[in-house]
């Protein structure tokens, strides 16, 4: 699965544009109050309005072989989020990958993440143009089990791992759907919970391309 376009709403679009274009140097348009950044293959959009307590989460992929040089170039940048005295993280099978976390604007939990499973890139200084596509986003809602049989069904979806009453993956390396339980804390922070305000997502998948879109009840409604 391919995460081709997010939607996300943040509270101020003129300073959303400066974080993505100035501290991460990714190509960003601004217009009035909307937003959009170019992850790589993806698209970010940012409208501008009110933001529900909480935080996002969105991970984007890096070369499977330049996690080492992404994390310098971020730390020379912002500062890396940590959790025990760490700020860079591995997973084992099924993921296979490392990972460094950030906020971004409004507390959005940002992820570069390397998967080792994927093909490395071609050698040099990391730059933003190793940025190469939105990787996960979080969908967070009332009841896990439901959401996930919702998608499963709709968008004809494996899930990635083991799946659980809190949290569970459904995609592959490529693209990761993130459903978590509301009320629990991002990783890799212990009280920044998940936003329950709306958002909208356009997958590639075997089957097409689809959307979907959660709102603010917790409801999941796929197109």
């Amino acid at each position: 699965m391919l995460i081709s376009r997010v939607e996300l709403p943040v509270s101020n679009a003129a300073q959303a544009a400066g974080f993505y274009r100035d501290i991460l140097g990714l190509p960003t348009r601004a217009d009035d109050d909307i937003v959009e950044v170019q992850v790589g293959a993806s698209g970010l959009m940012l409208g501008q309005q009110a933001v529900q307590p909480g935080a996002y989460h969105c991970a984007i992929t890096i070369p499977a072989d330049r996690f080492d040089q992404a994390k310098v170039w971020l730390q020379q940048r912002v500062a890396p989020l940590g959790r025990n005295g760490q700020n860079e993280f591995t997973l084992a099978v099924p993921w296979n990958s490392q990972s460094v976390y950030f906020n971004g604007p409004d507390g959005i939990i940002l992820e570069l993440i390397a998967r080792h499973d994927l093909p490395p890139a071609s050698k040099g200084p990391f730059t933003s143009a190793d940025m190469l596509r939105i990787s996960e986003i979080g969908l967070a809602v009332p009841d896990v089990t439901t959401a996930v049989a919702q998608l499963a069904d709709t968008l004809s979806l494996p899930v990635f791992g083991a799946p659980a009453a809190d949290f569970t993956p459904l995609g592959d390396h490529n693209g990761l759907l993130i459903v978590v339980r509301r009320g629990r804390p991002w990783f890799p922070t212990s009280n920044v919970l998940p936003s329950e305000g709306p958002l909208a997502v356009t997958v590639d998948t075997a089957a097409g391309r689809r959307s979907l879109r959660l709102m603010r009840d917790g409801t999941l409604h796929v197109a």
